[in-house]
C-alpha cells in the first residue's frame, strides 16, 4: 500500500516588489504572468515562483512587478510523481498567496485596486506543468 503524500507550506516569501504610480494612461492595464517551479529532492521542497506585472496598456511601462515564492515541503513523493491534483492546488495557493501580497502592496496606492484576476488553475497547471488531463 502506498503511503499517502504529506504535503504542506513551507515558506512564503514576498521576493520582489515595485510600484511606480508617476504617471500612466487612463486606457487601461494589461498583464504579464509567469510562473516557475524547481524541485529540490534533498529538502523534498517544491517551489513555485511567480511573476505579476501591471503594465500600462498603451506603452507597457510597468506599474507594478511582483514575485512570490511559495515553498512546499511534499513527503513520500518525488518530483515527476507529483500527482496532477496536488500540483493545481499547490498552483492555486500560490496564485492566491500572490494575489494577497499585491494587494497588501499596493494598498492606499492608486493602483489599489488592480488585483490578479481571476485564473482557472487547471488550465493553467496543464500548461506549466504540460499535464495531460482527462476531460
Amino acid at each position: 500500500m502506498e503511503e499517502p503524500i504529506n504535503i504542506s507550506i513551507k515558506k512564503i516569501k514576498d521576493v520582489e516588489f515595485s510600484i511606480n504610480t508617476t504617471s500612466y494612461s487612463s486606457e487601461g492595464f494589461s498583464n504579464n504572468f509567469n510562473v516557475k517551479t524547481q524541485f529540490n529532492t534533498e529538502k523534498s521542497e517544491f517551489e513555485i515562483r511567480i511573476t505579476y506585472d501591471i503594465l500600462d496598456i498603451l506603452d507597457k511601462k510597468q506599474l507594478a512587478h511582483i514575485i512570490v515564492s511559495n515553498i512546499f515541503e511534499i513527503k513520500n513523493i518525488v518530483a515527476n510523481k507529483i500527482p496532477n491534483q496536488v500540483l493545481i492546488t499547490m498552483l492555486s495557493l500560490s496564485i492566491s498567496h500572490t494575489r494577497a501580497l499585491l494587494a497588501k502592496n499596493t494598498s492606499g496606492t492608486t493602483l489599489e485596486h488592480l488585483y490578479i484576476p481571476i485564473i482557472n488553475p487547471t488550465k493553467l497547471a496543464t500548461d506549466v506543468f504540460d499535464l495531460h488531463l482527462s476531460k
